[in-house]
């Protein structure tokens, strides 16, 4: 699911209608079950993307250390000799681990985002409660 869309649900679905306390209530349950389910949804495709990053780091660290396949070399050459303590600079560099690591780290925080509001629906109960209590205070009760 792209991050606009799940913006999108999640603002619409934050709204509470102050005239319909009890229904708002009665739909926690169901907020909470299709935000868990886009939840999962997300944490698959983000343990995808790690075991895919992991591959490719391997890959990458074979290349720069000289222990690719030869076809590996002839499709891309390494002109030059890299030590082992420069190994790493070369991989912040690499542009298709770049890549990678950045979309990786994008969809952590779509999962960290649906994590918050899967968290915060926990406490829509005091909320709407708070609602109500605040309504018979201004009722005088």
């Amino acid at each position: 699911m792209k991050l606009a869309d799940i913006e999108q649900e999640i603002q619409q679905d934050s709204k509470i209608d102050h005239a319909d306390l009890d229904r708002e209530s009665l739909k926690i349950p169901i907020l909470h079950a299709k935000y868990y389910r886009i939840f999962m949804d997300e944490i698959k495709i983000l343990k995808g993307l790690e075991r895919e990053f992991r591959v490719l780091k391997l890959e990458r660290i074979q290349y720069y250390t000289g222990k690719a396949d030869e076809e590996v070399y002839k499709a891309a050459p390494l002109d030059l000799k890299v030590l082992k303590t420069e190994v790493d600079l070369y991989l912040d560099a690499d542009p298709d681990l770049s890549q990678k690591r950045m979309n990786l780290e994008f969809q952590q925080a779509k999962v960290n985002m649906l994590e918050s509001f899967i968290k915060n629906l926990s406490f829509r109960n005091n909320t709407i409660k708070n609602a109500i209590d605040f309504i018979r205070f201004k009722n005088g009760a």
